[in-house]
């Protein structure tokens, strides 16, 4: 009976590593990988010669403003490892809260480095404002130019909470695991049009956005979920 629980205990165990080593993922454990969550850019302004826009007095059209860039997400890592020759290799796994989809990334920890990123999306930047017309016999003095459209605000940073279990506990510190959550860039303002003619005056620039927020610093967690660093 304990000869048949080793043999079934072997089986199991050939099984979970047979998928893995197929798991598309797992031939990139050696190298440089990418497990970006980073908010949406903000879409840009349309500059002010291509936006539909009512304007009086055949006044030259402002750029449209930038769209604010979305925040990043909340994410949970879950950090294990199994044994892979006389190493090991870390199994790692990502969830943004509020989903059920886990994606899965393999690092080597002597060979292999995994960047997770819950960066704020870019704010968008403001349009150009159109140029004035140009002048005709009926309006010699010409059309003075849109103003610039504003740039948007980056998106803040989001949270990522990072658990080791005891499997992989000892690989805490390990120089193959980094965690990124800035806040997202603003977007640039829009240029003012050119006016045309003698008396009309060119368009004032929009404003640039701010930038995002970073997220708070990331904790990782033990197998008794009690923080055991600060990044």
């Amino acid at each position: 009976m304990k000869l048949f629980s080793i043999v079934l205990l072997q089986l199991i165990l050939f099984n979970c590593y047979s998928q893995t080593i197929t798991d598309k993922n797992f031939a990139d454990r050696n190298g440089f990988q990418e497990a970006s969550y980073n908010g949406k850019n903000g879409p840009n302004g349309n500059d002010g010669a291509n936006r539909f826009a009512i304007v009086l007095f055949h006044m030259a059209k402002r750029g449209g403003n930038g769209k604010p860039g979305k925040q990043g997400p909340a994410l949970q890592v879950r950090v294990s490892a199994f044994p892979s020759g006389d190493s090991a290799i870390l199994l790692v796994t990502v969830t943004k809260d509020g989903e059920k989809k886990t994606d899965k990334y393999y690092v080597n920890p002597k060979h292999g480095k995994l960047t997770i990123s819950a960066n704020g999306g870019d704010g968008g930047n403001g349009g150009d404002g159109q140029d004035g017309a140009v002048p005709t016999e009926k309006r010699p003095y010409g059309n003075s130019g849109g103003n610039g459209g504003n740039g948007a605000d980056g998106g803040n940073g989001g949270t990522i909470r990072v658990i080791f279990d005891n499997t992989a506990v000892k690989y805490a510190d390990c120089n193959c695991i980094f965690y990124n959550n800035f806040g997202g860039k603003g977007g640039e303002h829009g240029k003012g049009g050119k006016g045309t003619g003698t008396t009309s005056a060119d368009g004032e620039p929009g404003t640039d956005g701010g930038n995002g927020i970073s997220g708070p610093r990331v904790l990782i967690e033990g197998p008794d979920k009690k923080v055991i660093q600060i990044r």
